[in-house]
């Protein structure tokens, strides 16, 4: 049953407009994927854009620095991968996090050092203190 609820929600995600970029709709984009840790995942697609203002979110849709694995085979070199919308984006990272094997109930920052998302030592810390802000001016 929830195979088939994420599949229509990906597909009604597919078929409607773009959203505007704003926190609240990466917030709820990131809920309809069924994306576990949703709080935190919206921390790090803040972290990770300087609050959705940086070249690679706003040229390439790409919310979490997610690199194409032949990268330098293509002769890209930053390797970044480009999305149609920032929603597919979303949708890469919860296709990610599934693939990555994260177990419900899993601590999170744990989970990130695990797979080895960032290279930053202080990762971590960095998105528990956005999350902090977050949660503390949005209420979300």
């Amino acid at each position: 049953m929830k195979f088939i609820t994420e599949m229509i929600m990906t597909m009604i995600l597919a078929c409607s407009q773009p959203r505007e970029l704003t926190l609240e709709n990466v917030h709820e984009v990131i809920l309809l994927n069924g994306i576990e840790k949703p709080r935190y995942v919206l921390a790090q697609s803040i972290l990770e854009t300087a609050w959705y203002s940086s070249h690679n979110c706003n040229e390439r849709n790409n919310l979490f620095g997610f690199r194409s694995s032949n990268w330098k085979s293509e002769g890209n070199s930053n390797g970044y991968k480009i999305f149609e919308t920032w929603e597919e984006s979303v949708s890469y990272y919860a296709s990610w996090q599934k693939r990555k094997g994260y177990q419900t109930g899993e601590d999170y920052i744990e989970f990130l050092n695990r797979v080895g998302y960032a290279e930053d030592p202080d990762y971590g810390w960095k998105v528990q203190s956005v999350l902090k802000r977050v949660k503390k001016e949005y209420k979300i």
